[in-house]
């Protein structure tokens, strides 16, 4: 099956019945082309951020102030 566009149409990762507008804890994973390491690496289980990181980071931490 596929959209207008005809791109195939995926499943929805969300849990159904779950009220998304509620506050809560959210675990948020950015996935790159062929799982390149652009923000930085993992180093002893702790990640260290490049300058591309820092700059994510940095937009990351601004959200709340937009909206």
């Amino acid at each position: 099956m596929a959209d207008k566009w005809n791109r195939p149409v995926r499943k929805s990762p969300r849990l159904k019945g779950y009220d998304y507008r509620q506050e809560g804890a959210y675990f948020v994973t950015i996935c790159t082309h062929r799982r390149v390491s652009l923000f930085g690496e993992v180093v002893n289980s702790e990640m260290q951020l490049n300058a591309a990181g820092k700059v994510a980071a940095d937009c990351w931490e601004q959200i709340p102030s937009h909206f």
